[in-house]
């Protein structure tokens, strides 16, 4: 049995819980993060439907077709590791990340649905997906066309579109969240879910910042909500943090190592802690980058150079930020600032503050710290 993957983005957070009040559906958005505070959009939020998940307390009983654990190797047999199998599977969305997820759950064997309001955006979401696996044989499948035909043949198969995010909530056994970096949004969208799914499904959310506690306990299920930090592009980094909360029950973070797992992604224990790992060490850096700039220390290109050439990154910490999003960098080390104003690593930068200001979010505004064409 396929396991089969749905998912759903929204373009407005106050829209959204309105409709899915009204009438539980859903609207989209075309990128992630692109802003936030008034104008709120929500980039990704996903329901794994009908996946039989062995949880204490909420095995799906029902489904009757599931497989039991199975054990996988790695590395040519040198590591071995229980897997759980997903008989059914995900859902993922067709904004940028929501992309991104699909085409991974997809290629990995997941019957994915994608939920949308408009049926235009979900056409070409699936358009964008083929391209990409498109580009992707070229690389697999060096030679042997046929091989790569049904590489995205059999991807493509495993992906369906839909515009009824009420079926999805009421059947979901996994829910993930990757909307703004907003913990009132990212709350009253729990909240509202937790009333239509079933009382066996898994919460999660993606945030890169926000506790995870704060966003579990708008809900009545503490127990079965965690965190899935992907990392961006989503195809190309292995990493997944995996998040438990002091209220996460361990067959819950287990259930969800072993979904990172079953996504070829590589899960890192993570404590409930501000940034979790990477964002913890990285964040604070960029920041820094910035106020060595702001003191006249060093041109922002130098610093990206000296970074690139010096400690072998892959992109200068002013091309990150510009990459990443300066609104969504700011509103990171805005909300860590609240927790712990007195920790000189997350004071505001007044040339941060000034870009968000005139609306130069980097990249996907064509200008930040750098203009783009």
């Amino acid at each position: 049995m396929p396991r089969d993957v749905r998912g759903l983005i929204d373009q407005s957070g106050a829209s959204f819980l309105n409709q899915l009040s009204a009438a539980a559906r859903l609207l989209c958005c075309r990128w992630w993060r692109e802003l936030f505070a008034r104008c709120v959009q929500l980039d990704y939020l996903g329901f794994v439907t009908s996946v039989h998940v062995r949880v204490d307390g909420f095995r799906d009983s029902e489904c009757g077709e599931c497989d039991d654990d199975v054990v996988c190797e790695e590395d040519g047999g040198e590591e071995r590791h229980r897997v759980r199998k997903w008989p059914h599977g995900l859902r993922n969305c067709p904004g940028s990340c929501g992309l991104f997820r699909t085409k991974v759950a997809a290629s990995t064997g997941h019957s994915v649905t994608m939920v949308d309001q408009s049926e235009e955006i979900l056409q070409k979401a699936c358009s964008s997906i083929e391209k990409s696996l498109k580009r992707i044989v070229k690389k697999t499948f060096p030679g042997d066309e046929e091989a790569g035909l049904k590489f995205v043949q059999d991807t493509m198969k495993n992906i369906s579109t839909s515009i009824d995010a009420a079926s999805v909530v009421h059947s979901s056994d996994l829910v993930v969240e990757a909307i703004v970096e907003n913990l009132q949004i990212k709350q009253d969208v729990f909240a509202t879910l937790d009333k239509f799914a079933p009382e066996r499904a898994i919460f999660v959310s993606n945030t890169s910042s926000l506790p995870i506690t704060n966003i579990a306990n708008a809900t009545t299920r503490q127990d079965r909500f965690g965190g899935l930090h992907f990392f961006n592009p989503v195809p190309m980094m292995p990493l997944v943090e995996v998040v438990q909360t002091p209220m996460t029950s361990q067959a819950t973070f287990e259930a969800l190592t072993d979904f990172a797992k079953a996504l070829g992604k590589h899960p890192v224990a993570c404590k409930d802690t501000p940034g979790f790992l990477v964002n913890r060490l990285l964040v604070p850096f960029l920041m820094e980058a910035i106020r060595l700039h702001e003191r006249g220390h060093g041109s922002k290109e130098d610093i990206d150079t000296a970074m690139k050439l010096g400690a072998n990154h892959p992109m200068g910490p002013f091309e990150l930020l510009d990459y990443v999003g300066l609104d969504t960098s700011k509103y990171i080390m805005d909300g860590w600032h609240e927790l712990e104003p007195n920790n000189p690593l997350f004071a505001s930068s007044p040339l941060l503050d000034s870009l968000v200001e005139q609306g130069k979010f980097g990249r996907k505004t064509h200008e930040g710290f750098y203009k783009y064409n």
